[in-house]
């Protein structure tokens, strides 16, 4: 943690042989998004990092400007040869402290994330959690990918949720949950989602989906989503902000993925 801003750190790979550097957040605390509606008349929308922000370079395409509550989470960037850049910014007397782990990835490591994986997951099953979901706001302007490591005799990929109130909570055009043409805005996808048990080479594409829970586009009930597209990725998509009155900001998601045999 530093005392004044920005705090800047260039971290240089050591050799050639490294793709990736992995920023592990073993505490990540800094001012959350903005939530003031007075603000949106100055036409400054809501969810976005205005008090202090994170950002990282990577060399095949930035990651989000995140804030918030991160610890326990995660960031890949893809070495760059020039070194990449991590900066804090924040606004006197924001809150703020952080400690990352960093780790230079080899290119031949069976760690080493597909390119385009902003997050990357191993194991057969496991918890994916949007950034800021402690915090309780899901950010603004994020476009990312998580990844999951497709392990030895798997060859699918199951999402789901519990019915915990908040643990899928994402704008949609209309209320309840929704899917497909009907998340516009904000969304997450699950790429080359399908019902389980169904074909899924000759089945509607259910990969798309907001509101308050994955549900299919021909169900009001909350599905498991299943995708047999690799790598298993699920993408997060928001838009500049929110306009809705405070009490009704999203969350993000909190997802479960367990991975089926072969």
């Amino acid at each position: 943690m530093a005392d004044s801003s920005p705090c800047t750190a260039m971290v240089c790979r050591c050799n050639s042989n490294v793709c990736q550097l992995r920023l592990d957040f073993q505490s990540f605390d800094i001012a959350q998004p903005n939530s003031d509606e007075r603000l949106a008349a100055r036409a400054v929308q809501r969810t976005q990092c205005l008090d202090a922000t994170f950002t990282a370079t990577s060399r095949s395409g930035n990651p989000p400007v995140i804030c918030g509550t991160n610890s326990g989470y995660h960031m890949i960037l893809e070495a760059d040869a020039n070194c990449n850049r991590l900066n804090f910014d924040w606004f006197e007397n924001a809150p703020r402290q952080w400690r990352i782990l960093i780790t230079q990835v080899p290119c031949n490591s069976p760690n080493k994330a597909p390119e385009g994986c902003t997050q990357y997951f191993t194991g057969i099953m496991g918890t994916v959690e949007s950034y800021n979901f402690q915090g309780g706001t899901h950010l603004a302007n994020q476009d990312y990918l998580n990844c999951v490591r497709t392990e030895l005799g798997f060859c699918q990929i199951e999402w789901s949720h519990s019915p915990l109130e908040g643990d899928f909570s994402i704008s949609a055009d209309k209320p309840g949950g929704s899917s497909g043409d009907n998340c516009s805005l904000d969304y997450v996808g699950i790429l080359g989602g399908f019902l389980p048990g169904n074909d899924p080479f000759n089945n509607p594409n259910n990969d798309r989906f907001c509101g308050s829970g994955l549900m299919s586009r021909t169900s009001t009930i909350t599905s498991t989503i299943s995708s047999i597209q690799v790598p298993f990725g699920l993408r997060f998509v928001t838009d500049l902000g929110e306009t809705d009155d405070v009490d009704d900001l999203q969350g993000g998601f909190k997802l479960n993925y367990m991975q089926i045999p072969c």
